[in-house]
């Protein structure tokens, strides 16, 4: 009797854990959705603040907010994809399914070394593109600080 009663108690566990990981899963997939939408507001935001400070009807702050909130969005992102991915190993943990198959040593070996590249690639491009991010602040505080310049010679 005791047995059973551990046997009913260990499935009811197991059923719970699974429908936990499969409602956690399900939560992160949305996240995705919800926080690639952010992302791309955020760099349609951080564009238009550009346009406006070249227009010179924004400030370099407002540049750089629109900036700060770009990358809140895309770490958002990035964390919502970690979740989902974390969310995944666990369902499958809790439904008994071996997380890596017999295969992935043999066969997916090329597709690892072609993530590795592409992931090598995509920090070198971040780091080009925060390079050029650099520069254009660079150049947008040496631009004001030229027109200062020129309103106080302008004045005095």
């Amino acid at each position: 009797l005791a047995q059973k009663e551990q046997h009913r108690q260990d499935i009811d566990t197991v059923k719970l854990d699974v429908r936990s990981c499969y409602y956690d899963l399900r939560e992160a997939e949305k996240r995705i959705s919800t926080t690639a939408l952010a992302v791309e507001k955020a760099e349609e935001d951080y564009r238009i603040a550009q346009l406006r400070y070249q227009a010179g009807v924004g400030t370099n702050t407002d540049v750089l907010d629109a900036n700060v909130a770009l990358t809140t969005a895309r770490n958002n992102y990035n964390t919502a994809l970690y979740d989902y991915n974390t969310s995944k190993a666990a369902l499958d943990t809790a439904m008994g399914i071996e997380a890596r198959p017999a295969v992935y040593y043999t066969l997916a070996k090329p597709v690892r070394e072609d993530a590795r590249l592409k992931i090598r690639e995509r920090r070198e491009q971040e780091r080009a593109e925060a390079k050029q991010v650099k520069e254009a602040v660079k150049a947008i505080l040496q631009e004001e600080k030229a027109q200062r310049e020129d309103m106080k010679r302008a004045k005095g």
